[in-house]
């Protein structure tokens, strides 16, 4: 590898180190890290100017390294709003009225949620205090909420709240996803209790939000099918909140999620369409260069911003920028280090980038498809040039997914096994259907023509969408239950990163280390089923209004509830719990069942028992009492149960009582404070979310 040539890959170690740091800040003062920044920019001057003995370079590199660590640690306290001193967190607990300005709105079937900038604030004493901070607002979506546009100011009557925790083990985690956008309070105004501020103020935001529901009613005209327009904008305009669930699901299991989010693909037609456009205008050589790059570049930038401006549309915008400003330059350029300096630049200006799910798969993807694509293409060689054709998409789709793929499993615990299949669909198709949309929206005032373009537009998509849902269908089409740990997936890229090196030097020794990897985690992955095969666990999950159980005996569920097995609720609640314990088969145990007996598992009439563990479901106490108290570890109260707690302790000594969240909340609180007078441990799934018991 020529380190000489990629020095943003070096630079940018040091900066993601610096990062990772400031999202656990450690008590230190900002003022005497800006004194040391300072400090370490001037050495670099001064030693920079100064002719040094090669002994003494290397305490340039020492110098330049902290100083960009310190950098990065500074760039993520300045972009953590909570740090500021007049972040709303102080005055959310006392501000009875807030002044937000939209930032962005999300149209739902049951409510509008804004993301806002607050401005303002009064207390109950009527003191105006200037705040900042972003916060999420939740409306009915009623005529009101839905004339609302970004830029314009809105005050509220309601309380604000911190966005909890996920109540659920292993669930996503939508306060930490926030968090990392510098959003930590969310709110639920009633119709009443909040009324917009004329006139909107005018700016990019409102400007752009308006283009783009323009270009989306040019669409809705041409694109009369819900899906066919759902697709159409998010592979046209960035625009996903239209897909139906059962359409993401299907993009998701063929694994061609990706082109329903703009991104590089996207970006990379933008600027060879253009460049060939301009060629053709005789718009080249050397003294069309800077007019040409001037060009390119805004139109790269305006397709970013137009379509929202995600991660992975950023990447590929900034990557194509410094392509763009190299050629002009008629400098040489390495796609390492142009990848390596566009990432520096965003994380400069935005560093909780980093932690993106689309900024880290749209990096490591394009890296993966520059090593990799060129060795897998050259491993089959096909003289037909439309099996040729085919061998190269898949070989594009192949690297793709060799560099993803630990970091996918983390994130999503399931593989498409036809992701290969898929690209030969999405990636001509979303060709065809950005030249057809954009050429639509540029043409929609002429006569007839617009009417062409989307009829072609209509049938393009349509045939995607109905590949792609035969692609479902094929057996074994996803590999799903899947659980990596933090420490298995820097394992596996540590392995990666040796094969590429072996690959890159030709060497054998990082070869024999990736084998070594490899062997490691076969190793952990042997031994996390020996301990699956002999686990015993009982989780009672936060499901608002209902009850819900899991047993786990093996690597055997048994759900005791009274949802339907496939309910999106159950399954959102507990399904990664249950892949967390590896588990490969499930058994539904309805709550109006009388009785259930397996080899693990006994339940009768609400009692059940597993291991050496007995429980109780009550909704009520029994007209019959037993003649002598009833010993039982774990009781839960369900369905806003009519039950004194001494009584109930007199009949089952309980060791632990249990309340979920289909009991009133008013009457959890009663018998939490009867459980402290009666000594008796308790569980408020409430409040204190899922109650999981496992043998110590």
């Amino acid at each position: 590898m020529n380190w000489p040539a990629l020095p943003f890959v070096r630079l940018i170690l040091p900066l993601v180190l610096g990062i990772l740091l400031g999202i656990q800040p450690i008590q230190l003062s900002v003022s005497g890290l800006l004194l040391t920044f300072g400090s370490l920019l001037l050495s670099l001057f001064l030693i920079a100017r100064r002719r040094l003995a090669f002994q003494y370079r290397r305490w340039y590199g020492v110098l330049l390294y902290t100083g960009l660590l310190v950098l990065g640690y500074l760039l993520t306290l300045f972009h953590t709003p909570r740090h500021h001193s007049h972040h709303l967190e102080g005055v959310a607990g006392s501000a009875r009225y807030w002044q937000l300005e939209v930032r962005e709105i999300k149209p739902g079937a049951k409510t509008i949620r804004l993301q806002g900038l607050a401005r303002a604030a009064i207390d109950s004493a009527g003191t105006l205090w200037p705040v900042r901070g972003r916060v999420l607002i939740y409306l009915p979506p009623d005529s009101a909420a839905q004339r609302l546009i970004p830029g314009q100011q809105i005050v509220f009557r309601a309380p604000l709240e911190v966005i909890s925790p996920p109540r659920n083990p292993h669930a996503f985690d939508f306060a930490a996803y926030m968090s990392k956008k510098g959003i930590y309070h969310r709110a639920f105004p009633q119709s009443e209790q909040w009324t917009a501020l004329s006139p909107p103020t005018t700016n990019w935001h409102s400007r752009l939000y308006q283009l783009q529901q323009y270009c989306l009613r040019v669409l809705d005209k041409h694109l009369p099918d819900p899906t066919t327009l759902a697709v159409g904008a998010a592979l046209i305009m960035g625009e996903r909140d239209l897909i139906s669930e059962e359409v993401r699901q299907a993009y998701t299991d063929t694994g061609a999620i990706h082109v329903l989010a703009v991104s590089g693909l996207h970006v990379g037609i933008i600027y060879l369409g253009l460049g060939w456009l301009l060629t053709r205008l005789r718009i080249n050589g050397k003294k069309w260069r800077w007019p040409r790059s001037f060009l390119l570049l805004l139109s790269v930038w305006s397709f970013a911003l137009f379509t929202g401006g995600s991660a992975s549309v950023l990447r590929a915008a900034s990557m194509f920028s410094f392509l763009i400003v190299g050629e002009a330059l008629y400098r040489r350029h390495n796609i390492y280090n142009t990848l390596a300096a566009s990432a520096f630049l965003l994380l400069c200006i935005q560093p909780m980038l980093l932690f993106d799910v689309g900024f880290q798969l749209s990096y490591l993807a394009v890296v993966g498809i520059v090593f990799f694509q060129g060795r897998i293409y050259r491993m089959w060689f096909i003289p037909h040039r439309a099996g040729d054709y085919l061998w190269k998409l898949a070989s594009v789709s192949i690297a793709a997914q060799l560099t993803t793929l630990p970091i996918s499993l983390f994130y999503f615990h399931q593989f498409p096994l036809y992701f290969w299949l898929s690209g030969w669909i999405v990636v001509p198709a979303a060709l065809v259907i950005l030249c057809l949309g954009l050429a639509l929206l540029c043409l929609h005032a002429f006569p007839f023509l617009p009417d062409l373009l989307g009829q072609l537009l209509a049938t393009v998509i349509n045939g995607m969408n109905q590949l792609i849902f035969q692609i479902e269908q094929l057996p074994m089409a996803l590999l799903s239950g899947i659980w990596l740990g933090s420490g298995v997936v820097l394992l596996l890229y540590a392995i990666l990163i040796n094969i590429m090196r072996g690959l890159h030097d030709r060497r054998l020794r990082p070869i024999q280390w990736a084998l070594i990897g490899l062997i490691g985690a076969g190793c952990w992955f042997n031994v996390a089923i020996w301990q699956a095969e002999r686990q015993q666990v009982i989780t009672a999950y936060h499901i608002y209004g209902h009850t819900a159980l899991d047993f786990f005996a093996g690597r055997t569920a048994y759900t005791l509830t009274d949802l339907p097995i496939a309910h999106p609720r159950l399954l959102m609640a507990a399904e990664n719990h249950r892949t967390f314990h590896r588990i490969h088969q499930r058994l539904h145990v309805p709550l109006q069942d009388s009785s259930f007996y397996s080899s693990s598992l006994s339940f009768y009439q609400g009692y059940f028992q597993m291991a050496d563990k007995t429980g109780l479901i009550l909704e009520s106490l029994p007209t019959i009492q037993p003649a002598a108290p009833i010993p039982i570890d774990f009781v839960l109260l369900r369905g806003n149960a009519k039950i004194q707690l001494q009584q109930l302790a007199a009949i089952y000594q309980p060791r632990m009582l249990i309340f979920d969240v289909s009991n009133y909340r008013n009457r959890i609180k009663q018998w939490t404070t009867e459980c402290k007078q009666l000594g008796i441990p308790c569980h408020d799934i409430s409040t204190q979310g899922a109650w999981i018991w496992q043998p110590q």
